[in-house]
């Protein structure tokens, strides 16, 4: 599965990246990950959010990626999907 992980607009390029991600990969990895990518510190809280292709027309589609244990498989995503990091 071929996903873009962002920490603001989709549009923006400069911000994203461009992965592939195993549908096995758990989100705990996931959050290891963009903590490397995106050169976040281990006290940085931020949170997941998923938003699929085809539900990109509708309002408030977000998916939250909150329960850490789950497998990204278990949500559904697929190729050209967003993911979206929420710095708190």
């Amino acid at each position: 599965m071929n996903c873009s992980i962002t920490n603001k607009s989709p549009i923006d390029e400069k911000n994203r990246i461009d992965k592939q991600i195993p549908s096995r990969m758990t989100i705990n990895h996931l959050r290891m990950m963009v903590r490397r990518f995106f050169c976040l510190s281990p006290k940085t809280l931020f949170e997941l959010y998923a938003q699929s292709q085809r539900h990109r027309d509708i309002l408030n589609t977000e998916i939250p990626l909150d329960v850490d244990t789950r497998e990204i498989g278990f949500y559904d995503l697929e190729n050209g999907d967003y993911i979206f990091i929420r710095i708190q």
